[in-house]
């Protein structure tokens, strides 16, 4: 078994410009590869933007965790960054509160399907 068959996903985060979800297919003799973009919800005032990459992924991990699907924990680590952008240096992110800042933006919703 060579590296690129041990590869399950690949998951980048693009700041505004959302994620990339990328699940290779090793199962044919060429390789294939599926990928899904994931929108980054649009920020309108950046107050906080220290750490939002470590945000990001603290979330997601926290999410996969949970056993969550990768398209929820990236929907959700990326509504948790764009909180986060917005939010005074210092406010406390909960699960709660994203989720509820998650419920107005219906463009993330076909990835929320293991709520």
């Amino acid at each position: 078994m060579n590296i690129e068959e041990k590869v399950k996903n690949i998951i980048v985060h693009r700041g505004s410009h959302g994620s990339l979800i990328v699940k290779p297919d090793f199962t044919h003799s060429s390789p294939s590869y599926q990928k899904m973009e994931i929108a980054a919800i649009p920020v309108k005032i950046i107050a906080n933007p220290v750490g939002t990459g470590d945000i990001y992924d603290g979330i997601f991990l926290s999410q996969i965790f949970e056993k969550k699907s990768i398209e929820y924990a990236a929907a959700f680590a990326s509504t948790g960054a764009a909180l986060s952008l917005q939010s005074s240096p210092g406010e406390k992110l909960t699960i709660k509160n994203i989720f509820t800042f998650l419920q107005q933006h219906i463009a993330l919703f076909p990835f929320l399907s293991n709520i």
